[in-house]
């Protein structure tokens, strides 16, 4: 098994935390995880993106994603072309309003998978975090761990 998870934020959100911890709980899982972090600059609009690169063989680095963890649409723009056909987009349910033409044509050219919950309040990253246990089938006592 190999895939590339992706996740954009905008600096100073926790991008940072949450790959850690993701990274962290995959290792545990006896996988091989790399990261491969990318700062844009202020002129840019400040979306950043983590590549964590997960291998149950060995370490690899690729730039093309399986999975998007989009929390914003601005990291979604600059990713999307980036996830492979019949990848998956995990993201608030109310992103998808945002979402331009473009962006819909491409998810229907590529058949990519939208898994969202609609989120109200501070804790999208805890949901969205969830959603993506749920797709690896990883219990959930070894999150807590």
């Amino acid at each position: 098994m190999h895939f590339t998870l992706r996740i954009t934020w905008a600096a100073g959100l926790g991008i940072n935390s949450l790959a850690d911890i993701i990274g962290n709980m995959l290792s545990h899982l006896g996988y091989s995880v790399t990261g491969d972090l990318e700062y844009e600059s202020r002129i840019k609009g400040w979306t950043n993106w983590f590549n964590l690169n997960i291998s149950d063989t060995r370490p690899s680095v690729r730039k093309t994603v399986d999975i998007l963890l989009a929390y914003d649409i601005g990291g979604l723009k600059k990713s999307i072309h980036a996830i492979r056909e019949w990848g998956y987009i995990i993201a608030n349910a109310k992103l998808r309003e945002k979402f331009t033409p473009e962006i819909e044509a491409v998810i229907a050219e590529k058949k990519l998978n939208f898994l969202s919950i609609e989120i109200s309040d501070k804790y999208e990253n805890v949901y969205l975090l969830g959603i993506l246990v749920k797709l690896l089938g990883i219990e959930a006592a070894t999150v807590h761990e």
